[in-house]
């Protein structure tokens, strides 16, 4: 009997050396399972990334098209647009021509005024500006902003106009300036009776007017010679 246990024994001995050679194979399986089980959690990171990038990348993008939706829709009418470029094509068909001389007259003064180093000063503007207020509301026909509206005009074009003209104006010099003979030819000549508490006032207004005047006629003849001189070059045709 003795025997036949150390018989099991042995048996038993035997065998528990294959329960520990099994166990090395478990650790070998998950130390295999352990790395592809990571690569795939961080291939799923990196795609929860990319995805928040793009989401958040179309959000922005819709953000800005909402906040500039007037650099590219003008209106909508029951929802469908109507496209700045449609109404910019429509402008040019109807007055881009007269638009474009009008750009290039303003370009040749600049330039011209430019050479001939003139400058106009703020000042000069800003007392240029004061004085049609003046003129407006003594009008009452209300404020010099409303009647620049009812033209389509902003005060910011008023002034632009204002230093081309005060650009031509000192160009000219001479040609332009109107003298007190002059204004007295005109009285004479129109036959005005002006009281004298309103003579002062009366001879300003007049030698506006005949600036005005001369500045018309030589201003034109100044900027067709500008044009006969300048090489334009025209890339659309209206």
């Amino acid at each position: 009997m003795h025997k036949e246990m150390n018989q099991e024994e042995a048996v038993v001995t035997q065998e528990t050396p294959v329960e520990e050679q099994a166990a090395p194979q478990e650790s070998g399986a998950e130390a295999v399972a352990t790395p592809a089980a990571a690569s795939i959690a961080a291939r799923f990171k990196h795609v929860n990334v990319k995805f928040a990038m793009v989401v958040a990348a179309v959000v922005i993008l819709l953000a800005v098209l909402y906040a500039g939706r007037g650099l590219v829709v003008a209106a909508t009418v029951n929802g469908a647009p109507i496209g700045r470029m449609s109404v910019t094509s429509e402008l040019e068909k109807t007055s881009g021509k007269q638009m474009l001389e009008s750009l290039i007259t303003k370009k040749l003064i600049q330039q011209a005024a430019a050479d001939a180093g003139i400058t106009v000063p703020a000042e000069t503007i800003a007392a240029e500006i004061k004085k049609l207020e003046d003129q407006v509301n003594a009008g009452g026909s209300g404020s010099l902003d409303e009647l620049l509206a009812q033209q389509g005009m902003t005060r910011k074009d008023l002034e632009e106009q204002l230093v081309l003209q005060k650009q031509v104006e000192l160009i000219l010099g001479e040609k332009v300036a109107v003298t007190d003979a002059e204004i007295d030819e005109y009285i004479t000549k129109n036959k005005l009776s002006i009281p004298k508490e309103q003579l002062a006032a009366a001879r300003t207004e007049i030698g506006d007017q005949l600036k005005q005047q001369k500045m018309s006629i030589e201003g034109q003849q100044f900027v067709g010679g500008l044009r006969e001189k300048a090489s334009i070059s025209y890339f659309v045709h209206y």
